[in-house]
């Protein structure tokens, strides 16, 4: 019931039966009402709530700028109340604040479902449940002041007894029917007020939320603008770096080619005077004893293997050996032999190869094709790539012929300078090896009889070994 209809429920004055269904039937419905006016706020809060997290997902948290609906009084402790302080809650408000007010603690899980159950039964009244907890035992341990109300309210019970509780309510009701009329009126008032309440609230809030839309809007267009500026920005880099790319690309492969323009010229030339396949053939074979002595039979790799003699002389031997070269030609022709090759820069290979992985490592006319520095770096990454123990055979003109010094280098235009033994040892030594031997091979006969010192000086210097080979071991330890 209303605060007002509460006010009046002990006037003398009286309602006919009929009039007081139809005011029971209209209190049912304003609770229910109440009950929807009171989860509105709630409802309309966690709408708003969810919009703003959808509209605005990378702004902070923050509550709605739209204050909560609240259709009910706040509760306030007090020493003592006025009836009409609690009349004024309805629901599950009033069964709480009772509780709150009259014996000073929150409901219990019994008491509260039994009384509201009750209420909105219409079995009790508001006042029928402030008597009931103002007279019971523990009300009246706690002895709060609750003025308007007396011990009188309890003969309200005889309401509820049959056939007694009709004749009883009959003539209050018939005398009450003015106050209950002015009542209704004010109950109308009061309802129509709520809803209009309500509907500013609703409106409010559908402001509140068309605003964030616009503002949502609003700020979506800009940021599809700054996006689409920065993926046009995107787009320019990366249509400039796939330019820069294929620039890159094609100089490569230009040069890669141009590289390759010399392949069947190196091939000329060593047909023409390195010699026959089986004359070389025959002349590596000397390093095979070499690499018996060592206890190696796999793990060798040659480098600038060209035609593949020192390959298939190994193979012959029942020793595992890899080739590589720059020159496809050549590479063609290994292939041809089945011989187990690759094309490739000696470094780049090098370099892809793990370290302390090979037993061996052979380079046979090779050094003298490279400048300094790259010799030095090629001497490193064979020192990195060799087991501990492993070899390294180096074999190149010996310009100690004067012959080979002055003329015969020459003849390969491909070739930087001579490199003398001792300056080859050196080197080789200085990039962490150790020299086993330097082999003097490929002597050419000699037509004069060594007789004296100049004779023999003759000898050495013009039929003298054509060329030398570097035999050095990767020290199996550190210690020097």
């Amino acid at each position: 019931m209303s605060m007002e209809l509460e006010k009046t429920e002990n006037s003398p004055d009286g309602l006919d039966l009929a009039q007081l269904m139809d005011q029971i039937k209209h209190d049912a419905e304003r609770r229910k009402r109440n009950a929807l006016n009171n989860g509105a706020s709630v409802f309309y809060r966690q709408l708003l709530t969810q919009a703003f997290d959808v509209l605005l997902p990378s702004a902070p948290h923050t509550e709605p700028v739209v204050p909560d609906l609240k259709l009910q009084p706040e509760f306030e402790k007090r020493e003592q109340y006025h009836v009409n302080d609690l009349l004024g809650f309805h629901d599950e408000a009033f069964v709480s604040n009772a509780y709150r007010a009259i014996l000073k603690r929150e409901p219990d899980d019994y008491g509260f479902p039994q009384y509201l159950g009750k209420l909105r039964s219409g079995r009790y009244s508001k006042i029928d449940i402030l008597t009931s907890l103002r007279f019971s035992p523990e009300g009246e341990r706690a002895n709060v002041p609750i003025e308007g109300l007396s011990k009188l309210s309890a003969f309200r019970k005889l309401y509820r007894v049959p056939v007694l509780g009709y004749l009883l309510q009959l003539p209050v009701a018939i005398l009450r029917l003015p106050v209950l009329i002015a009542n209704h009126r004010r109950l109308e008032s009061h309802t129509t007020a709520q809803l209009e309440r309500v509907t500013a609230h609703i409106n409010e809030a559908v402001a509140y939320i068309s605003e964030l839309e616009h503002k949502h809007s609003e700020l979506s267009r800009k940021r599809l603008q700054v996006f689409q500026e920065e993926l046009d920005d995107l787009k320019s880099t990366f249509r400039a770096q796939i330019d820069l790319l294929i620039k890159d690309q094609d100089a490569t492969r230009i040069k890669s080619e141009a590289d390759h323009l010399l392949d069947s010229l190196y091939c000329a030339l060593e047909e023409e005077f390195r010699g026959t396949r089986a004359e070389i053939k025959d002349e590596v074979k000397v390093y095979l004893p070499v690499l018996a002595k060592a206890g190696i039979t796999t793990g060798i790799l040659d480098v600038g293997c060209g035609r593949g003699e020192w390959l298939e002389a190994l193979r012959e031997a029942g020793l595992q050996a890899r080739g590589i070269d720059h020159n496809r030609l050549q590479i063609e022709r290994c292939k041809s032999l089945s011989l187990d090759v690759v094309e490739s820069d000696a470094l780049t290979y090098l370099r892809s190869v793990p370290g302390d992985s090979l037993n061996a490592v052979t380079a046979f006319h090779f050094a003298e094709h490279l400048p300094l520095e790259t010799l030095v770096t090629f001497l490193d990454e064979v020192n990195r790539t060799l087991k501990p123990g492993g070899l390294l055979i180096l074999e190149t003109p010996n310009p100690e012929n004067l012959v080979v010094g002055s003329c015969n280098f020459y003849l390969d235009p491909t070739h930087k300078n001579p490199i003398p033994s001792r300056t080859m040892k050196v080197l080789v030594e200085a990039r962490g090896f150790r020299c086993l031997e330097i082999m003097k091979i490929h002597a050419v006969p000699s037509p004069i009889e060594v007789k004296d010192r100049l004779s023999s000086d003759v000898n050495h210097f013009l039929y003298g070994p054509m060329n030398y080979a570097i035999v050095a071991r990767k020290p199996a330890t550190d210690t020097p």
